[in-house]
């Protein structure tokens, strides 16, 4: 005869209670490392921002250190939410080179005899407030310019250049 306290196994309750407990732990790990992926991710989008950016600063003041004059045109709407604006640069070799803001797709291009797009739906464009203003300075004889840039993903960069070409001014 068989005692039923000598039976070994597994009830069906405390089968249930395994399950809900692993289920449980499954559930956090899963939420940890969505919650990990999803940081990496804005991390990773913004330090290839911060590059391009860095980038743009340092390509946009070799272009100013080398100018002999600089005219800057201020935004001009096509269309609602839709304008640009340009920074021209023209270099002690006569040779001429644009900067181009484009409100609408929210990107920089450059121009010389080729376009080239720089900064791509970067710059922050929220309440008619454009993250990319240049403003000319004429100091002690130098010109530049004061820019200031900010993308999605950063604070504001301001930077001042000077031209090292010598003016007439």
């Amino acid at each position: 005869m068989i005692r039923l306290s000598d039976q070994t196994g597994v009830t069906l309750v405390e089968l249930l209670a395994v399950v809900a407990i692993l289920s449980m732990i499954i559930i956090v790990i899963s939420t940890v490392q969505f919650q990990f992926l999803d940081s990496y991710q804005e991390i990773n989008e913004g330090s290839f921002q911060t590059d391009e950016t860095v980038f743009f600063i340092q390509f946009f003041s070799k272009q100013v250190r080398e100018a002999k004059e600089i005219s800057i045109q201020p935004l001009i709407p096509t269309a609602p939410s839709q304008g640009t604006k340009k920074v021209i640069i023209t270099k002690s070799t006569g040779a001429q080179v644009e900067f181009e803001f484009k409100e609408g797709t929210r990107s920089i291009e450059y121009h010389d005899n080729t376009t080239v797009t720089i900064l791509v739906d970067h710059v922050k464009v929220d309440d008619n407030n454009y993250q990319f203003r240049v403003t000319k300075i004429n100091q002690d004889g130098k010109i530049g310019v004061h820019l200031t840039l900010q993308t999605d993903k950063m604070i504001p960069i301001e930077t001042t250049v000077y031209s090292l070409v010598a003016t007439s001014n």
